[in-house]
């Protein structure tokens, strides 16, 4: 009874730790090795987090080549005002309102020709970091595997245990029942009755 106990401990254990969900159900579901694999990889929070960070330091490489392309500059701009009133030129009235209209715009570019190679640091650090990054991730995702596969193999260990005690309880309990009879006839004394219990 005790290794049946946990065994339903550690397939409960390896339902929680690999998908983060507990489903109770009344018809419980067998799963195969590769399942297991691909749930837990699917629904490992540390896999999920270094994916995140794998995808961040890709986009910190991307941003890095930027700092060798020119930047382009375009600016536009109107300005409109219109004067009411009577303008005075020394005192005399010239005319009545005014309007004036102005328009500007340019462009403008820029590259940086050395700066003392502190782009191609920043480039290096950043390939560095996302070969970082793959790394941990492959790492995370390796672990998780293997975790899953001892695991596995775990609960087919118990299961087998749990077989061969099952077993030797049912040869024990035909042992005690051959024991008993022979202490009914007289042929062993009652201390194997109890021993063999």
């Amino acid at each position: 009874m005790k290794h049946l106990a946990y065994l339903i401990a550690i397939t409960i254990m390896i339902s929680v730790f690999f998908t983060g969900v507990l489903q109770a159900s009344q018809n419980p579901q067998t799963i195969s090795l590769q399942q297991a694999v691909s749930l837990a990889l699917e629904n490992n929070y540390q896999i999920t987090r270094s994916q995140a960070r794998l995808e961040a330091e890709q986009a910190r490489v991307t941003a890095s080549y930027g700092n060798f392309l020119p930047n382009l500059g375009v600016s536009a701009s109107y300005r409109h005002s219109d004067i009411q009133g009577i303008r005075y030129i020394a005192g005399e009235p010239v005319g009545f309102g005014d309007v004036t209209q102005s328009y500007s715009s340019g462009v403008g570019t820029s590259i940086t020709l050395f700066d003392g190679f502190s782009n191609v640091s920043r480039l290096n650090q950043s390939r560095y970091n996302q070969a970082s990054a793959e790394y941990t991730h492959e790492n995370y995702k390796r672990w998780v595997v293997t975790r899953v596969y001892n695991l596995y193999f775990e609960v087919f260990r118990r299961q087998e245990l749990l077989r061969v005690s099952e077993e030797n309880l049912r040869r024990s309990k035909a042992q005690l029942e051959r024991i008993v009879e022979l202490n009914r006839v007289g042929a062993v004394p009652i201390v194997d009755v109890y021993r063999q219990q």
